[in-house]
């Protein structure tokens, strides 16, 4: 409870049953204060209902930035697997090339009967050869894999997404107009004190 009282300057207290000029200058100083008091509160409570209207608005920017960076990542990591799949065929025909060699060079080594300089040579290119196709083979096998691992972010991604523009989104501009209208509501009863 809150007690008010006014002093007079010959030391007694301003009562009900006074009447006159101190009276009414005092009920006015009553009702200055309370209006005051009341604007204060009305302020602190509309900054804080601006605050809540703002942090929505930043979860809905957050969330279409988000959208934004998961769709330009999707078509960079198509992009990455469109050169994939051009550098694999490449290299497939390199592979295919190198098996079509890599049997002439057994032919070569088997036509070659005895022991020599020669045919020793003619081994150890095969082998070079043998591990060349071998190694075209794992970089085929890499960027295969590199495909799949893209080709499943691409998924999730979309998945994401949709999920932020059919769910989210929807939910967040909601929550925006309900405290849009509590921010509007505020306001006015904010610009209603007088």
């Amino acid at each position: 409870t809150l007690v008010a009282a006014f002093r007079l300057e010959d030391g007694n207290f301003l009562t009900a049953a006074d009447a006159g000029a101190r009276a009414t200058a005092a009920k006015a100083k009553i009702r200055e204060f309370a209006v005051q008091a009341y604007k204060d509160a009305v302020a602190d409570e509309l900054k804080k209902e601006q605050k809540s209207l703002d942090d929505l608005n930043g979860k809905l920017k957050s969330e279409e930035h988000k959208n934004e960076q998961r769709d330009k990542k999707t078509k960079e990591n198509e992009r990455k697997i469109d050169r994939n799949n051009s550098e694999m065929k490449i290299r497939n025909g390199a592979v295919d090339t190198q098996t079509t060699e890599i049997v002439a060079q057994q032919q070569l080594v088997n036509s070659i009967t005895q022991k020599s300089d020669v045919k020793s040579e003619q081994e150890k290119k095969l082998k070079e050869m043998e591990k060349q196709k071998k190694k075209m083979i794992k970089e085929i096998d890499s960027m295969a894999k590199d495909n799949d691992n893209m080709e499943s972010e691409n998924k999730q991604m979309k998945k994401d997404t949709e999920t932020s523009q059919k769910v989210t989104m929807p939910s967040l501009q909601e929550m925006i107009r309900h405290q849009e209208e509590k921010v509007k509501s505020v306001q006015e009863k904010f610009n209603a004190i007088r």
